[in-house]
Order: C-alpha cells, then structure tokens, then sequence
C-alpha cells in the first residue's frame, strides 16, 4: 500500500523506437484503459483507468527513454486521480504494464529485459 503514486522501472536491451512501438501497443490493449498521450519523439505514452472497487481510477504515465547504445529504460509511473490511499493498485497497474510490454518484446527481439542472471546449481557433493 503506499500514498498517491508508483514507479516501477526495467531495462531492455532494445532499440527505443521498438519498444516504444510495443509499449504503445500494450497500453492500447488494456481493458478498461483509454490512451490520453502518445508523443515518440518525447517517448511518452499516458493512460487512464476506470473506476472499480479500490479507485476512482489511475494515471498510468510510460517513459521510454534511451540507456546508451542498443539499451532502453521503461519507467511506468501510476498515480491516482483523487483519493489518499492506493490500497496496492498503483503497483498492480505499473507491474502489469511492464509484465505484458516484456512479454511482447520477447516475443518480438527475444529480449526479457533485466532480470537477474540464473542461479549456478551448487558444486557437486564429493
């Protein structure tokens, strides 16, 4: 639970325009979200959830930014658009937005994005 926003942020090893386009793509499948920004230059993507049981609804911002040759920062920041307590839907909106953006860019470049190394299995017992 926190107060009024969430950032959450990952890495891809992509070309910016690519995962702008799949980001733009995810946040205009959401059900129950309606795209209010799409600016590529500035790579902002921002959306609006509806009403339900825990909100009034969101702000969902996407920052897409370049992290130096062939590597791209998404920031997904989701703020809420009237009450004091966010009872955990900020970080559920942020998450899913970076789950279904990774799982298209995987699908598209193979890319995951920055998640932690494997763990080596231990060495045998002799």
């Amino acid at each position: 639970m926190s107060l009024r926003k969430t950032t959450v942020e990952k890495s891809y090893q992509a070309d910016p325009a690519a995962v702008f386009d799949a980001f733009s793509r995810v946040i205009s499948s959401l059900s129950g979200w309606s795209v209010t920004r799409v600016d590529p230059e500035a790579g902002v993507l921002e959306a609006r959830t509806g009403m339900s049981l825990l909100s009034w609804g969101e702000i969902v911002h996407v920052a897409i930014r370049s992290a130096g040759p062939g590597g791209t920062t998404v920031a997904v920041t989701s703020k809420l658009k009237m009450q004091l307590v966010d009872w955990g839907k900020n970080k559920r909106n942020a998450e899913r937005v970076l789950e279904v953006g990774t799982a298209l860019l995987a699908a598209q470049t193979g890319d995951v994005g920055d998640s932690p190394p494997p763990i080596p299995p231990p060495p045998p017992l002799e």
